[in-house]
């Protein structure tokens, strides 16, 4: 069957290619063909012109933040931030958990046939590191700054990584773009290749690349190893990224990685100077050190992060999990206060299990949470456990000293911190959802995943909350507001 290229319907889909393609002005013109009237009546689903270019303005604008991914020497952070709005890119995604729907899906036909995000990159390149490669800085990133954000090669809903190879294959037979860039990811043999962020562009010239057959140079069990690598396991699916695949693991990362819907993003959790490695962490790393090795285990490398090359040194019972509170409080009097604040972000597991048998509004829990925070801080800032447990500090610490004490508003300044530096600046009118989405998370008794993820498929733990959680107020300076509620 031939598509009339003529078609209403087959217009709006190239205008939407060429928008993915970052060719937002012959997008327009090709919107400007189309007869919408036509196009109500043939298409199956409505489409809203309107709503098309409004998403149009917003993609070009987070695009230009650094040329997109043609070279990723961007501007300032503060620009950064305001292009990468709070609202276009969660704003859907509260939405979605407001009508109890999956944020991975669009809300409308429009948006489906849309990409959710641009591929940008601010402020970064690769270069070589002592792990291959790596992403370095080329200004300098403070925390909140969004580093790179782009849409899966491929994913997949089983995370196992396996459905993703067959998936890759038939994607690669149609398209150069993913031939190129599986042919530069690492396959464990080709660390050191050397590659530039506009290879992974989809604006890059393929031409090399094209062959009779259409066919991938790249065997079955090539492809298997660049999934085993480069894949990320992510609630209850599995993705293959490009340019983030570029992002090596540590333990103390400088970077996190959230999935928002089919996206990810990548911002800096800490200052970091140009020339600086971004590093993200690949899994849970608030864990002790020998589990922590054997997940590196499986992408075949052995971590030599900072925390790593401290913890590899210490006594067994303090490599493994089992040990109590205070054992570890006993042996961190010995160490200098970042060594001591690794070791109880080791063991994280059982500080949690200490706090959750003790009364919220108590002095032992409050400074037990106190501790934790701070080595969360120092260890794997703005990760969502770290947004979590500041939120029921602050709600705790309101309960019990009231909404204007100074260590309620204290409280409050930190809990607003940690979440503009996972999900950068939040304007007041979003403070709300936000905080109650993260309310919901640390109540739930069964899922308490974070609202901009797709669906998970696996039941996790919730973190304890104090009992007067529903009069929470709003920790955030720019709302103006200390005492309004989540009601």
């Amino acid at each position: 069957m031939v598509m009339d290229l003529e078609h209403p319907r087959a217009k709006a889909v190239k205008a939407a290619a060429l928008v993915g393609l970052q060719r937002f002005s012959e997008a327009r013109e090709v919107l400007d063909e189309i007869n919408w009237k036509d196009l109500l009546v043939a298409a199956e689903t409505y489409l809203d012109r309107t709503e098309f270019l409004q998403r149009c303005k917003v993609l070009e604008r987070q695009s230009e933040t650094s040329e997109s991914m043609a070279d990723g020497h961007g501007d300032d952070g503060d620009r950064s931030l305001d292009r990468f709005r709070f609202s276009d890119v969660f704003g859907s995604m509260l939405q979605a958990r407001e009508k109890k729907r999956d944020p991975a899906m669009p809300m409308t036909p429009t948006a489906a046939l849309l990409p959710p995000v641009p591929e940008a990159a601010a402020n970064v390149e690769v270069r070589s590191s002592s792990s291959g490669r790596g992403l370095f800085a080329t200004g300098p990133t403070k925390a909140g700054d969004v580093i790179l954000c782009g849409l899966p090669l491929a994913r997949c809903l089983n995370a196992s990584g396996e459905p993703l190879v067959p998936a890759l294959r038939q994607a690669a037979e149609l398209s150069p773009h993913v031939r190129r860039v599986l042919s530069l990811l690492s396959d464990g043999t080709n660390d050191t290749k050397a590659v530039s962020l506009k290879d992974f562009s989809w604006r890059h010239d393929i031409s090399p690349l094209r062959t009779e057959t259409g066919m991938m140079p790249m065997s079955e069990e090539q492809l298997a190893q660049v999934v085993r690598i480069n894949s990320f396991d992510l609630f209850g699916s599995s993705a293959l990224f490009g340019a983030t695949s570029m992002a090596n693991h540590s333990c103390c990362p400088s970077a996190s990685s959230m999935s928002v819907g089919n996206a990810i993003f990548v911002r800096a959790n800490r200052p970091s100077p140009p020339g600086g490695e971004i590093q993200i962490s690949y899994f849970d790393v608030l864990k002790p050190f020998q589990q922590r090795q054997k997940r590196t285990q499986s992408w075949s490398f052995q971590c030599e992060c900072p925390r790593c090359n401290f913890e590899r040194s210490l006594p067994s019972h303090l490599q493994e999990s089992g040990t109590t509170v205070d054992v570890v409080e006993s042996e961190t009097v010995t160490f200098p206060e970042l060594e001591a604040q690794w070791l109880r972000a080791s063991h994280f597991s059982v500080y949690m299990k200490e706090l959750e048998e003790l009364f919220p509004l108590s002095q032992e829990a409050k400074q037990l949470r106190r501790t934790m925070l701070k080595a969360m801080e120092v260890t794997d800032p703005a990760s969502f456990t770290h947004t979590k447990l500041s939120f029921l500090d602050w709600l705790a610490t309101k309960s019990l000293k009231g909404p204007q004490d100074s260590e309620t508003l204290q409280a409050m300044r930190y809990c607003d911190w940690v979440h503009q530096a996972r999900y950068g600046k939040v304007p007041g009118k979003e403070l709300v959802p936000l905080l109650k989405c993260t309310q919901q998370a640390t109540e739930s008794t069964g899922v308490g995943e974070e609202f901009c993820n797709p669906w998970m498929k696996v039941a996790r733990p919730a973190l304890s909350s104090p009992s007067s959680a529903s009069s929470a107020a709003v920790p955030s300076e720019s709302a103006k507001s200390a005492t309004m509620l989540l009601d």
